[in-house]
């Protein structure tokens, strides 16, 4: 087996997926390296959003495989974070932004340190004015922006 590179995390081979007889992907073939930014971009329908599947195997590929790695060793799974475009959220439900931005921290209590946390996630997506709104007063790329928050 060749020496693998230690900053590659996923590996893409020979990935092709069908539906309904009809070809969706064929062939793909990609390694992720630690840090690389990646765009995927085309036409509607073109595939962007299976291959993301793929990706996260939250789909099963007609062909080929999707490895993980963790420093050059083969590894089952990564943490990998995923939000899709559209979302199944009630915008009604009774929540600010800053009480989103709070539930996907790990502790179960508030604290001073999960505050500032939750204070320095927004000003890095640019929300920290909205904190106290409530969620049904977002628009629609501020509400992602607070569920990727």
């Amino acid at each position: 087996m060749p020496s693998l590179d230690k900053n590659i995390i996923a590996r893409l081979e020979g990935l092709s997926l069908t539906y309904e007889q009809r070809p969706i992907l064929q062939d793909v073939n990609l390694a992720i390296s630690n840090r690389d930014f990646i765009v995927i971009t085309g036409a509607n329908g073109g595939g962007k959003t299976s291959l993301l599947r793929l990706l996260l195997k939250l789909i099963k590929p007609t062909a080929g495989c999707v490895t993980y790695y963790s420093d050059g060793r083969e590894v089952d799974a990564l943490h990998i974070g995923y939000l899709p475009q559209k979302n199944m959220i009630d915008s009604r439900f009774p929540i600010t932004v800053s009480e989103v931005v709070a539930s996907g921290l790990y502790t179960s209590r508030a604290t001073v340190d999960a505050n500032a946390r939750v204070m320095a996630t927004l000003e890095m997506l640019g929300l920290e004015r909205f904190a106290t709104r409530p969620i049904g007063e977002l628009s629609g790329g501020e509400l992602q922006r607070t569920l990727l928050a």
